[in-house]
């Protein structure tokens, strides 16, 4: 504790001493392993020169003691050891006090341990082949160290490492994903998580269609950021586009924009399964990917309304795949055709009402 405090012996009156010698015994009770003395001695060197030292290394004592107290019986008292010191660590300028507490809490959450036993698992799996999971502990120790977020997001981490596990994620990889996960939920403007699609079921069926978590953080970036209400929308698609592996290119974002429902969801906007199935084969008819999403931002500039699904996109269908059938044809030929299409369409329904007819 001396050397850990660095304060000359001299220098302390009757009351520092006995607040220090509290510390000692509060930290040490009963039970305390070495492993556990000597991260504790490390939280002191970390613990800040101004203020009352002594006063502030009693509360850090008291709140290392309930944290070992908490995990004593855990199968994974090792790791959270580890990921304590890890996060005091990580964030520099933090008390470790208030470090401790976090992690401590973060324990607490009703789904908060699911996270320290998918990575116990997984460093299992790791040490079978031989591999280090420091990397994921680390990252893991950052957004812990830092989290204010809700219960759901911890399951969110906790799937994503589980599934990790499972699908052979790669530790260097996967520290990446929580990385990149981290920033996301801690970007300044981005304070309310439900801005997001983040769901552990949807981090599962990114893992079975081959994608790793850093696409479905590179999807909220793009669509959920500039466009914090699309969260809810974008959770809704997902299962549906990654169903039809169509998370790639402009369509999820057209769909957001036009405010539309997949299939079967919700009421209002909601698509119908024939307009799902002539917006498919329109995906299917064109290729390369660059042409289909000329193409497709055509055919969404003519889908006003939810009335426009319903009419327009069979139509819209055919003109696009006459189109593709046509290797040398450009957008323009594509944008000349709906244009005359419309036209054809707007004559029509003038030359009846001026008859008196329905439409």
């Amino acid at each position: 504790m001396d050397a850990a405090l660095a304060l000359p012996a001299a220098g302390l009156d009757y009351g520092a001493c006995d607040t220090l010698q509290r510390a000692v015994d509060t930290v040490c009770g009963t039970g305390l392993s070495g492993e556990w003395a000597d991260l504790f001695v490390t939280l002191v060197r970390h613990t800040g020169d101004g203020g009352d030292r002594p006063g502030q290394v009693l509360e850090l004592a008291r709140a290392a003691r309930a944290l070992v107290d908490r995990v004593r019986i855990e199968s994974w008292q090792t790791t959270a050891r580890e990921l304590c010191a890890d996060a005091v660590a990580v964030r520099a300028g933090v008390p470790p006090v208030e470090v401790v507490r976090r992690v401590h809490w973060w324990i607490d959450l009703p789904d908060g341990r699911l996270v320290l036993e998918a990575y116990a698992e997984y460093e299992k799996r790791c040490r079978r082949s031989r591999a280090s999971a420091v990397e994921v502990r680390r990252a893991i120790a950052g957004l812990v160290a830092a989290c204010e977020a809700p219960d759901r997001l911890v399951r969110v981490l906790a799937e994503v490492v589980q599934t990790a596990g499972e699908f052979g994620v790669p530790p260097v990889e996967l520290g990446l994903e929580i990385q990149e996960l981290s920033a996301l939920l801690f970007d300044p403007d981005g304070a309310d998580p439900d801005r997001y699609a983040l769901e552990d079921g949807l981090v599962r069926q990114f893992r079975e269609q081959g994608f790793s978590v850093s696409h479905l953080v590179s999807l909220n970036h793009e669509h959920c950021m500039p466009a914090p209400g699309r969260g809810p929308l974008l959770r809704t698609w997902l299962p549906t586009l990654l169903a039809h592996e169509l998370t790639e290119g402009p369509l999820p974002g057209l769909l957001l924009r036009a405010g539309l429902q997949p299939p079967g969801a919700g009421t209002s906007g909601r698509m119908s399964p024939r307009v799902w199935d002539n917006l498919l084969q329109i995906v299917r008819a064109v290729g390369p990917r660059d042409r289909r999403g000329q193409a497709l931002e055509l055919v969404f500039t003519e889908l006003r309304s939810a009335t426009d699904l319903e009419k327009q996109m069979r139509p819209l269908r055919e003109l696009v795949q006459a189109w593709a059938a046509r290797p040398g044809a450009g957008p323009d030929a594509l944008r000349a055709a709906i244009h005359h299409a419309r036209t054809r369409q707007d004559g029509h329904a003038a030359l009846l009402a001026a008859a008196g007819l329905p439409g």
